[in-house]
């Protein structure tokens, strides 16, 4: 009944279901209510220019921080340099987990990624950052053995003498003095009428680089008697040096030789001969065994081969090649070179 006292617009615009259409809303006067799509424009606008911002200015400010990174490193600052430039490429990647966010609007996962990926970076820039081994010389070195040359023999880690196994033999004076355990022994056959040998040494660079500054030092017993170019070799001393002292080497007679120029990649030199006249006269336990060192130094290579040295004397007619062989510990506390007839049977010729 209520119906029927509306009047005719009122009425059309009313219905017993509620599904009719409904009466327009009175505005308010706010013109921002009366347009909400220009406030979604100005927030999307305002959120793309921040973006834009935040990526210059960590692309500035990653620029600025790396170019001092560079300074530092161009002064000597090593150190100083990678850790800023780690900095500088932190701020760069920055951009990174800023679009992230965006798109995957989880910011705690988000930067514990990012802080990951910075730190195997910074491992990277740390490990990358060491300075490269530079290539550097390296030699073969020979001995020639008797004039003219009869045997080449390689001076190989093989004659290498054992002084990293050391005896300390007693303390004086705050002094430790080393006995060290030989190593192989480098036995010389000499024909029963020979009254000398004659060593040659020869050093080829077996490098890909020039070798510079190039000496030689020979080292044989205080009482062998020498004969060598004074105008090749001159004597020298030789001391060993452990930080706090150093050891004169008053076992032995050093030579010295420099030589003149570099050498190229598989250059060999051949220095001048030195000839032993004191050989023993025959075979017998009691011939002394010697001591030889070589030393070669050149620019960025140093390295130092000796062995003991022991001559055999032999018939003519039995005629091997100088070899490389143990040494053995004598009941009167000598070393001594294993030159038993199994080790003599099987030598090559």
């Amino acid at each position: 009944m209520e119906d029927e006292n509306l009047s005719g617009p009122e009425k059309e615009h009313s219905g017993d279901d509620g599904t009719g259409p409904k009466p327009a809303q009175k505005a308010d006067g706010n013109p921002q209510k009366q347009n909400p799509s220009g406030h979604g424009d100005f927030v999307r606008k305002f959120g793309l220019s921040s973006y834009v911002g935040e990526i210059v200015l960590a692309g500035v400010c990653g620029t600025g921080v790396w170019i001092f990174g560079e300074h530092l490193v161009s002064h000597g600052y090593s150190k100083s340099g990678v850790v800023v430039n780690i900095l500088a490429f932190i701020i760069y990647f920055a951009a990174a987990p800023l679009t992230a966010i965006r798109f995957w609007p989880k910011p705690f996962r988000v930067w514990s990624l990012f802080g990951v990926f910075c730190l195997i970076m910074a491992l990277l820039f740390t490990a990358t950052s060491m300075p490269e081994s530079k290539p550097r010389p390296h030699f073969k070195l020979s001995l020639l053995i008797g004039n003219p040359p009869i045997a080449i023999v390689q001076l190989t880690n093989s004659f290498l003498f054992g002084a990293g196994v050391i005896n300390v033999i007693h303390f004086t004076n705050n002094f430790l003095l080393f006995n060290g355990i030989p190593g192989g022994c480098l036995v010389i056959p000499t024909a029963s009428d020979e009254s000398n040998k004659v060593f040659g040494f020869v050093v080829e660079n077996d490098s890909p680089i020039k070798a510079t500054d190039l000496m030689a030092f020979v080292g044989f017993p205080i009482d062998w008697e020498l004969g060598f170019d004074p105008a090749t070799w001159h004597n020298v001393g030789i001391h060993y040096t452990i930080p706090g002292w150093r050891l004169q080497d008053t076992n032995l007679q050093f030579l010295a030789t420099e030589f003149p120029r570099p050498l190229s990649p598989t250059d060999i030199v051949y220095f001048p001969p030195i000839t032993n006249f004191s050989i023993p006269a025959s075979n017998n336990p009691t011939n002394k065994i010697g001591m030889f060192k070589l030393i070669i130094r050149a620019t960025d290579f140093e390295s130092m081969i000796s062995s003991e040295i022991f001559f055999i004397r032999i018939p003519s007619t039995n005629v091997f090649k100088p070899f490389l062989t143990s040494m053995k510990l004598g009941t009167d506390g000598l070393w001594r070179a294993d030159v038993s007839s199994n080790t003599l049977k099987n030598l090559p010729k």
